[in-house]
């Protein structure tokens, strides 16, 4: 199981809580906390060779229920189950999101209008398992500066425990690198973790590695 989430006290939160296997019909689940549910809204994009908008041009927007609950169909299209990229922003209800056709990336002008979130919040993305043993089989690829203003590394890739030597390892993604891909290979005896700038499917070797 793979899980997305914002972190961050009394701020604007949004998280993944079902993100469907690859090659399946599942809607794209998720919540929001410390959000007027009705006066926002969430804009989903899937990448399947380039960003496309979800669930339709003619609905762009993902209404949120009244418990912070949102759902959106990810499958409208032909090739949509193939999808190897997710995007969510949480925006006002009155604003009419950009309509992407295969765009190569996102615009700024989402961000620009997505809720800010604090110096203080975290974006997680992680492995989990349900089962205690090795640590939950937790992997971790987290941007925060821990609101540690001074810090000049803003991610890091962490593999459960972090304590042990080589299991935290801290990096820093430019500011002006606005859309990056992060990405890591499992295997038995060791992960590898690389992050690139653009949105890019990584193959072995990528090439512009931000870090690795």
């Amino acid at each position: 199981m793979l899980i997305a989430g914002f972190a961050t006290a009394a701020e604007p939160q949004v998280a993944f809580t079902h993100v469907p296997p690859y090659g399946s019909t599942e809607n794209l689940a998720g919540r929001v906390e410390n959000v007027d549910c009705a006066t926002h809204a969430v804009a989903v994009y899937i990448f399947v060779d380039g960003w496309w908008t979800k669930p339709s041009f003619a609905a762009p927007l993902s209404p949120i229920a009244s418990d912070g609950t949102w759902t959106c169909d990810i499958t409208t299209g032909g090739s949509d189950i193939y999808a190897t990229q997710l995007a969510a922003y949480v925006v006002p209800r009155d604003y009419a999101p950009p309509l992407a056709e295969g765009w190569p990336q996102l615009p700024d002008e989402l961000a620009a209008n997505a809720d800010a979130l604090d110096a203080r919040a975290v974006l997680g993305l992680f492995t989990w398992n349900d089962d205690a043993p090795y640590t939950h089989r937790e992997i971790d690829i987290e941007l925060s500066r821990w609101d540690n203003a001074s810090d000049a590394n803003n991610a890091q890739y962490v593999v459960q425990p972090w304590q042990p030597p080589g299991h935290l390892t801290r990096f820093r993604v430019p500011p002006d690198v606005t859309n990056a891909t992060y990405s890591f290979s499992w295997r038995t005896n060791r992960i590898d973790f690389a992050t690139y700038g653009g949105h890019v499917i990584p193959t072995s070797p990528a090439g512009g590695e931000i870090a690795a």
